[in-house]
């Protein structure tokens, strides 16, 4: 399945595939299969913008299943990132983090900023059952630049340093010293 987006209309996702694989048997009409369906969510760590922050970034991800379905090992998850539209891509590491979810680290490179990132993942489960989606310009055309260390005038004329750390809802989360 692929959907196309006109550029007029947003700048995101201007192109979305997925693609399917799955076994399944012959179908007994007096009795309902459920078809042994992967998915995978990518849940990159945004600001409120849609903006990914420049340097190390995290994106998280969950392998899905439809209710009823053989929950079988994952043979193979991968993540790749593009900055040209997907005309060539990059690999990113995956491990697993947490209970049932994995994550992707990458680093985007300087010449990254002020690009489009698209995204493509592919997983695959021991049984033979596949998932691929591809997400041209996935993320906002601007990578956002790490803040610095800005120097503030505190009371009685003290300089106080703050840390801004962007969270995953776009809120800075600000460290004072003194």
């Amino acid at each position: 399945m692929t959907a196309d987006r006109v550029a007029a209309q947003t700048k995101l996702s201007t192109r979305v595939s997925a693609e399917w694989r799955f076994w399944s048997k012959a179908a007994n009409p007096s009795k309902r299969r459920v078809l042994p369906l992967l998915a995978v969510k990518i849940s990159p760590e945004l600001d409120g913008r849609n903006l990914a922050a420049a340097g190390h970034m995290r994106i998280p991800l969950r392998v899905q299943r439809q209710d009823g379905s053989p929950g079988l090992p994952l043979r193979t998850l991968t993540l790749e990132i593009s900055y040209d539209d997907g005309r060539t891509w990059l690999p990113t590491p995956v491990h697993p983090s947490g209970r049932h979810g994995w994550a992707a680290e990458t680093s985007h490179p300087f010449s990254a900023r002020g690009k489009f990132v698209s995204l493509r993942v592919n997983a695959a489960d021991i049984g033979g059952n596949g998932f691929s989606e591809t997400v041209i310009r996935g993320l906002s055309d601007q990578v956002r630049p790490v803040r610095p260390r800005r120097a503030l005038t505190g009371r009685g004329g003290a300089v106080r340093h703050v840390t801004c750390s962007r969270t995953t809802t776009g809120i800075c989360r600000s460290v004072l010293r003194w």
